[in-house]
């Protein structure tokens, strides 16, 4: 019987679609460079750039309120104009809002947390519209068997990359101190393991544009 089941569960896992699997792809590395390095070494930035806990805390909140106010109309966004397309603005919007937030390092003390503190916002509205739009996606380019199979991957994958992320992102900030010739109280330390995480963002956004536009796959099931 066990082997039976492992075979049926293998079985459906072949039938997970290309589309699928290429938004599982980009999933996976959003949580090992966004969920994982980023959240990591973006407040640890701040601390080395000479921000108080209440500032951080002030950064991260505006930034999160970001995702929660981009959350409902990017659902009604979705189905104006299908999931898809929402998708790739989402993973644009991500890419400038957390690759731009670090260069406002070198800008004057004056503009410099209002800049952190508007492209981080810019980053979870990007976030909200992709991950608002990513489960209706999954859904219309999977059929009922496999359907289960799909969000069990990406429940699985997720939070295995995103511990991952955390761990290197972790470690990354020693190993640039060394390469740069300074310590890890320095912001540099932080600021280009930041841009290599706004790099793997990048590579998400070739993998999301190349799905295509979803069609049920049980539109021919009883």
């Amino acid at each position: 019987v066990g082997q039976h089941m492992l075979t049926d569960y293998l079985a459906n896992l072949r039938l997970i679609g290309r589309d699928a699997r290429l938004l599982i792809a980009a999933q996976t590395i959003m949580a090992f460079g966004y969920v994982g390095m980023y959240s990591v070494l973006f407040n640890l930035y701040l601390l080395r750039l000479g921000y108080d806990p209440a500032a951080v805390g002030e950064i991260n909140a505006i930034g999160r309120m970001g995702f929660a106010l981009v959350g409902i109309p990017a659902g009604l966004l979705g189905v104006r104009f299908g999931p898809r397309p929402l998708l790739i603005a989402g993973e644009i919007i991500i890419v400038i809002g957390l690759g731009c937030a670090p260069m406002g390092e070198f800008l004057p003390e004056l503009f410099q947390r209002t800049w952190l503190s508007v492209f981080y916002f810019l980053g979870f509205a990007g976030a909200a519209l992709y991950f608002v739009n990513s489960t209706p996606y999954l859904m219309s380019v999977s059929g009922r068997q496999e359907r289960s199979h799909v969000f069990s991957v990406i429940g699985t994958l997720m939070p295995l990359f995103a511990v991952a992320g955390s761990l290197v992102g972790g470690l990354l900030p020693g190993l640039t101190a060394d390469v740069l010739g300074v310590t890890d109280a320095h912001p540099a330390a932080y600021r280009y393991p930041l841009i290599l995480a706004g790099v793997l963002f990048l590579l998400t956004l070739p993998l999301v544009m190349a799905t295509r536009y979803g069609a049920s796959r049980d539109s021919d099931e009883p």
